[in-house]
């Protein structure tokens, strides 16, 4: 790589050419797709026992209860992992071909990380490996959030249209609200790129932000198999 870097090296490394901290075009392609990549995964079984009936010799087997737990959890972990890999991948890629340097806070100030646009600015500079690892799992959670909203979705409407553009449609009005108010409060995928494009809310907020969307989206599956099982 020495040629490549003609004396720019800490342009060219792992922590600043992650897909997350290169804000582009696909940067923003990537994190608007996390609706629809998050639901991808178990929630389609969900829907294919609800399509065939099977639901109701699952539930004979083994609860009411063990179903729901377990199928909104799987739900959750499966939207968690579609989201994660890709990045963990993309990253994994860059660690392994440019120069594994850290971030400067003056020759990389063309990056304009501050508080305001990105979590833990100062662990970026002084551990940038853990950074790039929060903003991974952090874009999991946000996906798993996303996953158990369209299982939610499938479950209340029994349409495997809804599960693919319902809650992509409701990310998209979040982040046209987003655009319009330079704030990224009720906008997940936004706070979930290390380089916002608009003013973050703070950490504690957009945890319990998720927090408050997963406790909702349970109970509302909750509701939703019962409905389905007893009438």
């Amino acid at each position: 790589m020495a040629p490549q870097l003609n004396g720019n090296a800490r342009i060219f490394t792992p922590y600043t050419r992650f897909i997350g901290y290169n804000l582009g075009p696909w940067t923003v392609f990537y994190y608007t797709l996390i609706p629809i990549l998050a639901s991808l995964s178990v929630n389609q079984l969900v829907y294919q026992d609800l399509k065939s009936g099977y639901i109701h010799y699952v539930v004979k087997k083994i609860g009411h209860r063990k179903y729901i737990f377990n199928s909104f959890l799987t739900t959750f972990i499966g939207g968690c992992l579609t989201t994660c890999l890709p990045l963990l991948l993309n990253f994994i890629l860059y660690y392994c071909t440019l120069p594994n340097l850290k971030p400067d806070q003056i020759l990389n100030a063309n990056q304009m990380l501050t508080p305001d646009l990105t979590y833990l600015t100062g662990v970026y500079y002084s551990n940038p490996f853990v950074h790039v690892l929060f903003y991974v799992l952090l874009a999991g959670l946000v996906g798993g959030t996303f996953a158990t909203g369209s299982l939610v979705l499938i479950c209340l409407t029994r349409n495997i249209f809804t599960d693919f553009a319902g809650m992509f449609l409701l990310s998209l009005i979040a982040d046209v609200l987003a655009a319009n108010t330079q704030q990224a409060i009720f906008s997940p995928t936004l706070f979930a790129i290390p380089q916002c494009p608009v003013y973050l809310p703070t950490l504690g907020w957009a945890i319990t932000e998720l927090a408050i969307f997963l406790v909702f989206f349970a109970g509302c599956f909750n509701y939703g198999i019962k409905k389905i099982i007893f009438n």
